[in-house]
């Protein structure tokens, strides 16, 4: 079997206590993804269809970074805006590239759903 690795998107400042947070959730290895960089944009872009924003297109190249270092298993948090409903089209577009993964999204539209965040962890990661 795989090692399992969690990672999600490079969130700042926040990363440092959301990578926290998941190595007391979890057993599995945690992965922050590399800053943001121009390189990220320019990865996101590339496999992000035109007209989604610029933060869809950030979180897929720090996808693509975090599978290309390894990473097995990827979370999604989503967002306030219609970025939350992008989930499934990163999912999709980073299987099409050929990359095996879990893809686990958090939110479900505007609602965090807590009962399935704990679920994700108790059980299924």
């Amino acid at each position: 079997m795989k090692e399992k690795i969690i990672s999600f998107p490079h969130l700042g400042s926040y990363s440092t206590p959301i990578s926290y947070l998941l190595k007391k959730l979890t057993p599995h290895e945690v992965m922050i993804p590399p800053k943001t960089t121009k390189k990220t944009l320019e990865l996101g872009s590339k496999y992000s269809p035109d007209t989604v924003c610029i933060p869809f297109k950030y979180n897929l190249g720090n996808f693509i970074e975090a599978l290309d270092n390894g990473a097995t298993i990827i979370l999604q948090a989503g967002g306030g805006c219609r970025y939350g409903n992008y989930a499934e089209v990163q999912e999709k577009i980073l299987k099409d590239l050929g990359y095996d993964f879990k893809f686990y999204s958090l939110v479900d539209v505007d609602r965090f759903k807590v009962g399935y965040v704990y679920k994700i962890f108790k059980w299924k990661i």
